[in-house]
């Protein structure tokens, strides 16, 4: 794998880059998916992409082709486990701690990573590594995500500690 992996805040993502990670997330929750997600010019963004605080995990080809990425943010402030899907809190309380960010909108190019499955394989793990990564050095305890059984497997298979909120609910389909 020849990628360069690398954490980027708004302020500091060139701009070609941003819209190339836009526009995959359009091309696997959209287009692969059939999820009902806010898009214009073939690209998938949303609110939470607006807010200053955002991250994002890249995964950048040599060839410039944006090939993965997953977007983090504090839960000190807007974000869509707590604003857009609370009804898998089962009630309880939206995570809200400055050790405490969400993991959203991962995606991966699975056309041109070289794997037909986008949750098992070398470029999740990188994506993953990364992300632990950034919890250290920015005093992160733990993540919270909105995610797929299949995604939750992957991450108890890294030996990762996940805790479900609740029973797993079908959303948008």
């Amino acid at each position: 794998m020849n990628y360069d992996i690398k954490i980027f805040t708004p302020a500091h993502i060139d701009r070609g880059d941003l819209r190339a990670m836009f526009k995959l997330r359009y091309s696997v929750f959209h287009e692969r998916l059939g999820w009902d997600v806010k898009s214009q010019d073939g690209m998938e963004r949303d609110e939470f992409d607006d807010l200053p605080e955002v991250a994002y995990v890249l995964a950048k080809h040599p060839n410039g082709s944006v090939d993965a990425c997953w977007r983090l943010l504090p839960t000190t402030g807007a974000y869509m486990l707590r604003d857009s899907f609370p009804e898998l809190l089962h009630g309880q309380p939206a995570p809200h701690s400055d050790d405490c960010w969400e993991l959203s909108r991962f995606a991966v190019a699975t056309d041109r990573v070289g794997t037909a499955n986008a949750t098992f394989g070398d470029m999740p793990m990188a994506l993953m590594r990364q992300s632990a990564q950034f919890a250290l050095e920015n005093n992160i305890s733990r993540y919270v995500t909105v995610t797929t059984p299949v995604m939750e497997r992957m991450l108890r298979h890294q030996g990762l500690h996940v805790h479900r909120m609740g029973p797993s609910i079908r959303i948008g389909v």
